[in-house]
């Protein structure tokens, strides 16, 4: 996560969880000014490795990306560099393997103090219900493999891509008698739930005889409906006289 990203949600209202580089610049909060001359200090000592490791550690298990697992992490408020020294609470947590051991360590920041360690990793978690639609659009709908050399082509096809994957996984959870019939292309599969494969099939059958390309619009840059021929340009024989 960059600042690039994090200040402009911040200035909408947001507060934000996110992972950060391991190497990011962590500073503690400076003691209190002596009354001496000069600027008081902007940052503390720097948090580095040796301090991070004398933080107290605590091993808890939590439910996380669909399963029970056992967290290590270390946790505490610190003044983040790349944020103009803003104040923020950093988690250094480690995922504990089915041997025993320890995965790579991970930082996560969030900019709301009132958290806790265990409230940022659990909702930082939720993303992963997300990640499946992230994995079927880079790998299955080719994202990984675009070809798109503009940002406004590639925000076009990033948009049917996305409508074009929500709409069967919508209308199964709809359900109802008209996605009943769309769906019914396996008869032995009459009394199984709808799926979002069967609905796909069924609108796939539909919008394969629709022809796309016509609806385009090359002066405007947009997808139109057809307009119907002027009455200039009607064959003979198809006016109101006729």
């Amino acid at each position: 996560m960059r600042k690039t990203l994090l200040l402009p949600a911040q200035q909408m209202g947001y507060q934000v969880i996110g992972q950060v580089r391991k190497d990011t610049a962590l500073y503690l909060p400076p003691p209190p000014h002596n009354g001496k001359r000069g600027r008081p200090r902007k940052y503390g000592d720097k948090l580095t490795s040796e301090k991070v490791a004398g933080l107290p550690t605590v091993s808890q298990k939590l439910f996380l990306y669909g399963r029970w697992q056992t967290l290590h992490y270390r946790s505490t408020e610190a003044l983040a560099y790349f944020l103009g020294g803003q104040l923020i609470r950093v988690v250094w947590a480690q995922m504990e393997q089915s041997d025993g051991s320890l995965c790579q360590p991970r930082l996560f920041l969030c900019t709301d103090l009132s958290l806790s360690a265990t409230r940022i990793l659990l909702a930082y978690g939720r993303r992963w219900s997300i990640e499946d639609l992230f994995n079927q659009l880079k790998n299955r709908w080719g994202w990984k493999e675009s070809w798109q050399q503009t940002r406004q082509v590639l925000h076009r096809w990033t948009q049917i891509l996305s409508t074009s994957y929500a709409l069967p996984q919508l209308l199964a959870m709809q359900g109802g008698r008209q996605v009943q019939e769309l769906a019914d292309l396996s008869p032995w599969r009459a009394k199984q739930p709808i799926t979002a494969s069967r609905v796909r099939q069924g609108l796939a059958r539909i919008f394969r005889y629709v022809d796309i390309r016509s609806h385009w619009n090359p002066k405007s840059g947009k997808f139109e409906p057809q307009r119907s021929p002027k009455r200039a340009d009607r064959p003979l024989g198809q006016g109101k006289a006729a």
